[in-house]
């Protein structure tokens, strides 16, 4: 007997037409599955049962999805740009980058010519030491190369168009002896994040500090109240982001 999975995203799912799974998927112990919908969105659902976790998340492009099938533990996807162009892409946790280029760093450019040509507006991750950072966006100058002069050291890089990532809770609430808070005025004071690896991140606006990357809890503070406290984690850099879980502290 299966639980029902879609109660709380159902506004992700609306007329799906291809849909499938990977198990195993990204070197990890989840399941996925992936629904492609008739109007060229697409809702992604991982799954690890031993663990207890679960979730949705919507994924979006600047064009539209077409189709999606799995072989073995990659994920693919035709997927149309927003001049219509068909392209084949896979989903990859190696880099926050869509449509990428990877190549060597020689006389302080990086070639990217075939995908993108001048006057094209990239995002460059470097290379440096085995270890990703986040560049900057770019000009394609008139040789369809990328000038990362300012930027001394790196030895590879990639070089396509950043995606980030947005995490939001449902509303925070809690049950006291007096009852539930639904509804009640209440903010959210704190919130500890655990986090692995973690170089760019953002909780309700508020900037990660510290030593990077971030590997343990980090503590947040928060201001605001609401009816529906929500905590948002997302990111501006296009560079990894896991978050194992968080504890917020609800104040009345």
């Amino acid at each position: 007997t299966a639980n029902a999975i879609s109660t709380l995203a159902s506004h992700l799912i609306n007329d799906p037409i291809f849909m499938t799974v990977a198990h195993s998927a990204f070197s990890l112990p989840d399941s996925y599955a992936m629904m492609v919908m008739s109007n060229g969105d697409a809702a992604l659902f991982t799954s690890n049962r031993a663990e207890r976790r679960a979730a949705w998340t919507s994924l979006t492009t600047d064009g539209s999805f077409a189709s999606v099938i799995a072989v073995e533990d990659r994920i693919f996807a035709n997927v149309y740009d927003a001049d219509g162009n068909l392209h084949l892409c896979e989903f990859s946790e190696d880099v926050g980058l869509d449509l990428w280029v990877y190549g060597a760093v020689s006389g302080s450019a990086l070639d990217v010519s075939g995908n993108y040509s001048s006057g094209d507006t990239v995002d460059v991750i470097g290379i440096k030491s085995g270890a990703q950072s986040y560049l900057g966006s770019f000009t394609v100058n008139g040789s369809d190369e990328v000038d990362l002069s300012a930027h001394s050291g790196y030895t590879h890089a990639y070089a396509g168009k950043k995606f980030t990532a947005k995490i939001v809770t449902n509303p925070v609430d809690a049950a006291l002896g007096s009852g539930a808070l639904t509804g009640r005025i209440r903010g959210v004071s704190s919130v500890v994040v655990d986090a692995k690896d973690v170089h760019s991140m953002k909780v309700n606006s508020r900037p990660l500090t510290g030593s990077l990357p971030l590997d343990g809890k980090k503590e947040f503070r928060l201001l605001g109240y609401s009816r529906n406290p929500q905590v948002t984690i997302e990111q501006d850099d296009p560079l990894g982001l896991q978050v194992n879980g968080m504890v917020a502290e609800l104040v009345v």
